[in-house]
């Protein structure tokens, strides 16, 4: 566009850039047709067009430019896709005749787009109007086009207009010329950016199907909630729609009015002959029926014999995602309410909702021994549980939770080989990390702020401090130099709430066999990681730091007692990370359990790999991402100057890995990972 501006004679685009412009488009006819029904089989059709409909209408790949050029006028018509101007003010005086300049702008009008106005008759201009419409022009113009002329708004002069240079090259950079160009293209783009989505985007065959459900449940909420369907329709302002909305509107008031109220006995024997015949036949006619009685049945609720029939729809005839099955128990709740339902039996559910978990048992408070048990909380007591999975005995007393029951999971895991790829994709990640980490442990420019965060999470200040990090980090270097996916063992069996485990005596065996032979020394729990990178909008960078943080377990070769835990859900800056278990330690103020007087020395953040991790991800961000960083290092210092009694007090949450990272369409990294980071 602005190539195409700059090209243009010299008078005329000083006139263009100085002086007001006034734009106009072109569009076909946008005629709609309402019918209304006279008397007996007599109807009344009437056409109509609406804002909606001639914006749809409206050529979007060109348009005129006009300005007053001295006693004269200047127009241009512009083809947006073409990036051509053709100098043509026969058109503009044309328009200036049929006072379309005094016409209101599109850009101006904040009424109702559906709203009925008068068809407007096509007349003729001198105009290629397929240009307008399609971009292209036909191989026989015969030089003059029908369409239908509309202005889309008007750009004020410019209040300091600078010198227009005698050069396209400078023109192209002149502030007047590319605020004229961006002008045209957010008020009259070639394509709107949902449009381009759409355009780019292939549906797969799983969305295709996530998408005939959601369909499919839509028609179930509109059948099962009352007043929905037909007030969607009134609000749609389309006549139809509305005539449709009303009648709706009539026939819910109807039914919920009074038709239905003591039908619950004949409703239960039709729902029993459904059932029947659902069971035979199995056919999703027979569901619907068995969805209507239920929906069309506020009074007695939904029969349980209908219930067969709901399990029809689980074992294949129907999948709903999770948001369709929320908006799906919406609807039961809107029915509820409606029609009220026994609130004490919802208060017993709810009360009797237990929770298992894993826990470790003392029979009395002075007791040494302790038992591992299984046990479910009931009305915030915790019970033990019998072979039959179910609550017995008395309260546990002295119970302490060690982790929730897991349950095996109903819906498919991932493939292992989904697991390896995005791993394998982010080695590089990891990799890159730990080279712009070492730059700035070696960079003099950094040393005032390197300084100031090994302080924070490393407890110490001295240079050897510095020089210890930057040892690590080139063992870690080395150790990557040799690591493959051939190191990793992928677990989709294993029930742990980590994310991964470091085996010492493998790596111990790997190191002796050189550092490039293909023992298995880091194992990753695939259910855990795939959960963790699908939370974090599929973020490489996450995983390369779960990587890094493993592999400084084999220099450190000790136990992490802090950890920085991960902030639920996907944030627009990034990963967020409570950090303060790890300034406490740094501070000597992380206790050794819980309620203890008795706290882990500062010296142990050199031997805890979160620690390091999380340090490295810091120093890279550093050198990547300045402006994320220093608000984080804002945050830790913020954080150490409010402690209490010598302790941070959480949270203390800090954002890492928000730049965009490779997704799975990348194929396989050779060696050398070659890939750009």
């Amino acid at each position: 566009m602005k190539l195409a501006l700059s090209n243009m004679a010299h008078a005329d685009l000083q006139a263009f850039l100085t002086g007001a412009v006034t734009f106009f488009t072109f569009r076909d006819h946008a005629i709609e047709t309402s019918s209304f029904r006279i008397a007996g089989p007599f109807t009344y059709e009437v056409d109509y067009e609406t804002r909606q409909g001639k914006d749809a209408a409206t050529g979007r790949f060109g348009l005129l430019m006009c300005v007053s050029n001295g006693a004269e006028l200047t127009a241009y018509e512009l083809f947006t896709l073409r990036g051509e101007l053709i100098k043509n003010n026969q058109l503009g005086n044309e328009l200036v005749k049929r006072g379309l300049f005094q016409k209101p702008a599109r850009l101006d009008f904040d009424g109702d787009l559906k709203k009925h106005d008068e068809p407007i008759a096509k007349t003729s201009f001198n105009i290629d109007f397929s240009k307008y419409m399609h971009g292209e022009s036909p191989e026989y113009f015969a030089g003059s086009d029908r369409a239908i002329a509309e202005k889309l708004g008007v750009l004020s002069a410019a209040a300091n207009p600078i010198k227009l240079e005698r050069s396209v090259y400078k023109n192209f950079s002149n502030p007047q010329l590319v605020r004229l160009a961006e002008f045209i293209i957010n008020h009259h783009p070639v394509i709107r950016f949902d449009e381009l989505v759409a355009a780019a985007t292939e549906p797969t065959e799983l969305e295709n199907e996530r998408t005939k459900g959601e369909k499919i449940a839509t028609y179930f909420v509109d059948l099962a909630v009352p007043f929905k369907k037909c007030i969607e329709d009134i609000s749609s302002g389309e006549h139809n729609r509305v005539v449709d909305g009303i009648y709706g509107c009539l026939m819910d008031a109807i039914a919920l009015g009074g038709a239905f109220y003591g039908a619950g006995v004949k409703a239960l024997s039709i729902s029993a002959k459904t059932i029947s015949a659902a069971s035979k036949a199995a056919r999703v006619t027979k569901l619907v029926v068995a969805s209507s009685v239920s929906a069309f049945n506020p009074v007695d609720g939904v029969p349980t014999a209908v219930y067969g029939v709901g399990k029809l729809v689980h074992k294949g005839f129907l999948r709903f995602s999770k948001p369709t099955l929320e908006l799906l128990g919406l609807a039961k709740s809107q029915l509820t309410t409606l029609h009220g339902s026994n609130k004490g039996k919802n208060l017993i559910r709810s009360a009797d909702n237990a929770s298992a978990a894993h826990g470790t048992w003392r029979p009395n408070a002075s007791a040494s021994d302790t038992l591992t048990v299984l046990a479910a909380r009931n009305n915030f007591k915790w019970y033990a549980l019998d072979r039959l999975g179910k609550p017995w005995g008395p309260a546990l007393g002295h119970f302490n939770f060690t982790a929730s029951l897991r349950l095996p999971r109903a819906n498919r895991t991932l493939p292992v080989s989904y697991t390896r790829l995005f791993i394998e994709q982010s080695l590089p990640r990891a990799r890159a990390k730990i080279e712009s980490a070492i730059s700035v442990l070696t960079n003099h420019d950094y040393r005032v702020e390197r300084d100031a965060l090994i302080k924070i999470l490393m407890g110490q200040t001295s240079s050897d401090a510095a020089h210890r990090v930057l040892d690590y980090l080139r063992l870690v270097r080395a150790d990557f130099a040799g690591v493959s996916m051939s190191n990793f063992f992928l677990d989709p069996l294993k029930e742990t709430n980590s994310i991964a485990e470091f085996d010492v005596e493998a790596y111990t065996q790997w190191k002796r066999a050189g550092g490039q032979s293909p023992i298995p020394f880091i194992q990753i729990n695939t259910p855990n990681i795939n959960r963790q990178f699908i939370d974090k909008g599929m973020n490489h960078d996450v995983v390369a730091d779960d990587v890094i943080h493993e592999l400084f377990h084999g220099v450190v070769q000790h136990s992490d007692v802090a950890y920085a835990l991960d902030v639920d859900g996907v944030a627009k800056g990034g990963q967020q990370l409570d950090v303060t278990a790890l300034l406490n330690l740094a501070l000597g103020r992380l206790a050794v359990a819980d309620s203890s007087d008795v706290f882990h020395s500062s010296t142990k953040a050199f031997e805890n790999a979160d620690s390091l991790a999380v340090l490295t991800s810091l120093l890279s961000q550093m050198n990547t991402d300045t402006v994320t960083f220093e608000s984080n290092l804002s945050v830790l210092r913020a954080a150490i100057d409010k402690k209490v009694s010598g302790t941070v007090i959480g949270p203390v949450v800090i954002k890492l890995n928000a730049a965009a990272t490779h997704d799975l369409t990348d194929p396989p990294l050779e060696e050398g990972w070659t890939r750009a980071v």
